[in-house]
C-alpha cells in the first residue's frame, strides 16, 4: 500500500497515513531547526530557537542596531543560527548547506556579512 506524506509547516508537524507526529517526535535538533527557518531565509522565531538549542541568544550587537531599514532581530537570530550551523553542525552540512546559502543571500542583501560579527558570537562556541 501507498504512504501518503503531508507537511504542515505552520504546525511544524506531517502525517504518514495513519499517523500524526509532533515535531518533538524524534526528530534531530538539526531537524527541527531547519524547521524554524522562515520562508524569506530569516529564522525569526528566538523563543523557539533558544528553547530548542538550550542556549540564550545573545543581544543584538550595537554595529547591527545601527543599519537603518533592517529586521534586526530577525538578521540577528540568522546570524547566531548560521554560526551554529556551521560550528555544532559542521559534519551535518549537508543536510543545512542549502538552507544556509539562502540565508547568506539575503544577509547579503541586506548589506550584512554574518562573519562581521564573530567576536559577539564568541559565547556560542558549542551547544549544550
Amino acid at each position: 500500500s501507498k504512504r501518503l506524506i503531508e507537511l504542515d509547516y505552520k504546525k511544524i508537524t506531517f502525517s504518514v497515513a495513519p499517523k500524526t507526529y509532533r515535531i518533538e517526535d524524534g526528530f534531530s535538533q538539526l531537524t527541527k531547526l531547519i524547521w524554524l527557518q522562515d520562508m524569506d531565509g530569516f529564522w525569526k522565531k528566538k523563543a523557539e530557537v533558544s528553547s530548542l538549542l538550550g542556549i540564550e541568544i545573545p543581544a543584538v550587537p550595537e554595529d547591527l542596531l545601527k543599519k537603518k531599514g533592517l529586521p534586526h532581530h530577525d538578521v540577528w537570530l540568522t546570524i547566531v543560527v548560521l554560526h551554529i550551523l556551521q560550528t555544532s553542525f559542521a559534519n551535518d552540512e549537508g543536510m543545512w548547506k542549502l538552507i544556509a546559502s539562502k540565508s547568506f543571500s539575503l544577509l547579503k542583501k541586506c548589506g550584512v556579512k554574518a562573519t562581521q560579527f564573530e567576536g559577539a558570537l564568541s559565547s556560542l562556541t558549542s551547544l549544550p
